[in-house]
């Protein structure tokens, strides 16, 4: 005969909450990861201020595990739920903090004072893993803190960092110090000085009117001997830009900004006043890179005769397309008189005709750059 098994509700229960209960007896015991020693800002890791850039002595570190600051610290972007802290003490008015090897975006953010009283110095946000900050105006024999944290929430990372020491400052980093250079008769740059950017910090106040970043601008004056004068910066290797001033020292007025995405600058100056002194800065346009070059001030040829419209030079018409009669003719020392119909226009010069017939063709040869021409009539 078929037996048949029946177990009540509660004796089912009964079981149940039993084998509930071994598991969980069976089951390991979380225990909660510790934050990192430098958790929080009166626990900051001391660094070593290496005494170049070259960065010989680092720091292994990371925000796994880490919390957030409390009470919060402002002053930066992004969530800093899991900072980190450190601090250095300044040898000099400059150094260099560099992290590098992070797998994420990071974040950091220098202060001076002490902990629960900190000023915010700068914060470096650069949507990059690596970041790279100079701090300039510290105090030698100060401490000084440093946060870092990854900009993404709720997520950790593993990074280096160091502290390291720019060169000292040139004489010419302000415009005070600024270097007087020999302006030469012509534009073969007979004369010209050998310079650099090394150790050069941004002009403070900020001097607006130019582009990108001049973090380490330095700084040149020349007394101009005529009306037009020609700057060239050559010899580099990073992309330059240059800008070139009227005035005094904390009253400049920007006459030109060049930055021609290239290691290598002309630029010509015109309309300026003989026995006047004028500035000029130069600096890398990438930030936080030095760079050494070549600067000189030449002086273009005085300009030609028919350098204006008023002063056009009349030419022959020839009576066939053979151009029997034609005149050698010169753009140099020509400047610009208006605006052209392409290119730049910077050193035109003019001729006219008086017309013989309904149709005349005009023809440039001879010259070994690209030219443009442009007719009126009126």
């Amino acid at each position: 005969m078929k037996q048949t098994l029946r177990f009540s509700v509660p004796v089912f229960l009964f079981f149940s909450l039993l084998c509930a209960t071994q598991l969980l007896a069976d089951a390991p015991a979380e225990v909660d990861a510790a934050p990192p020693a430098n958790d929080d800002c009166v626990n900051a890791i001391s660094l070593t201020v290496n005494t170049d850039l070259a960065c010989g002595i680092v720091l292994n570190a990371t925000t796994v595990d880490a919390t957030a600051s409390v009470p919060a610290i402002g002053g930066c972007s992004s969530s800093a739920d899991d900072d980190v802290w450190f601090k250095f003490v300044a040898t000099g008015s400059s150094h260099r903090i560099k992290i590098s090897g992070a797998a994420n975006r990071m974040v950091l953010q220098a202060f001076s004072g002490v902990c629960g009283s900190l000023v915010s110095l700068v914060c470096n946000d650069p949507f990059s893993p690596n970041i790279e900050q100079q701090l300039n105006g510290l105090t030698a024999g100060s401490t000084y803190y440093i946060r870092v944290y990854s900009r993404e929430n709720l997520v950790y990372g593993t990074f280096t960092i160091c502290i390291g020491t720019p060169p000292p400052a040139p004489a010419n980093d302000d415009c005070a110090g600024a270097i007087a250079l020999t302006v030469n008769t012509d534009l073969n740059c007979g004369v010209a000085l050998s310079t650099s950017t090394s150790g050069g910090t941004p002009s403070n106040p900020a001097i607006p009117g130019c582009s990108s970043s001049p973090d380490e601008d330095v700084w040149y004056t020349f007394v101009a001997t005529g009306p037009s004068h020609r700057i060239k910066v050559i010899g580099t290797v990073h992309r330059m830009v240059l800008q070139v001033f009227s005035g005094t020292c904390g009253s400049l007025v920007s006459l030109a900004c060049n930055d021609p995405f290239s290691p290598n600058i002309e630029v010509q100056l015109n309309g300026l006043t003989a026995g006047t002194t004028y500035y000029i800065r130069v600096y890398t346009r990438e930030n936080l890179v030095y760079d050494n070059f070549t600067i000189c001030i030449g002086t273009p040829p005085p300009a030609p005769p028919n350098d204006e419209c008023a002063n056009a030079t009349l030419l022959t018409v020839n009576p066939d397309l053979n151009c029997g009669t034609v005149l050698a003719a010169t753009t140099a020392g020509g400047l610009q008189s208006q605006p052209g119909c392409t290119a730049t226009a910077d050193d035109d010069v003019w001729f006219k005709f008086v017309a013989t017939a309904p149709s005349h063709r005009v023809r440039v040869t001879g010259i070994s750059l690209w030219s443009v021409l442009q007719p009126f009539s009126g």
